[in-house]
């Protein structure tokens, strides 16, 4: 685990162990600023979508960059989440974007065009050690 993060960080203008004490103080710094974001705004759940489309086809996440940029943010705090499928796509749902030369437009419209029938999920998040309060959302949602 630590070999293998200090390792990767150099490939973020990161090495040695300085730089990498440096890099988990700044983290850590990061981590208690989005806790008292949510503290002094009195909020107890993020809800957000799980990703900006839907269900990737086979091989096509590398050209899609950051598309999953609503998951990153919990991924990095370590803050608890779930998900929860609300419902599919339906043809009517499907809005395919203009055809273009850049690589990731063109991969989401094919997705798009791909996606009736996908599920449509929603990702509930919550402060550190408060998984209680995913858990109670996605139950209230999921009566619905």
């Amino acid at each position: 685990g630590q070999k293998t993060i200090k390792r990767l960080s150099q490939y973020f203008g990161f090495s040695g162990d300085e730089n990498y004490q440096k890099v988990k103080e700044q983290h850590r710094q990061y981590i208690r600023k989005w806790e008292s974001f949510l503290i002094e705004e009195n909020i107890d759940v993020i809800l957000s979508p799980v990703n900006g489309l839907p269900g990737y086809l086979h091989e096509s996440s590398l050209d899609l960059g950051s598309a999953g940029t609503y998951t990153i943010i919990h991924n990095v705090t370590g803050f608890p989440a779930g998900v929860l499928p609300v419902g599919t796509i339906k043809k009517d749902d499907i809005s395919p974007r203009k055809n273009t030369i850049e690589k990731s437009i063109r991969t989401a419209r094919k997705i798009e065009l791909k996606s009736e029938g996908l599920p449509v999920a929603i990702q509930i998040a919550a402060a550190p050690w408060r998984e209680d309060q995913v858990l109670k959302i996605m139950d209230v949602l999921n009566r619905y």
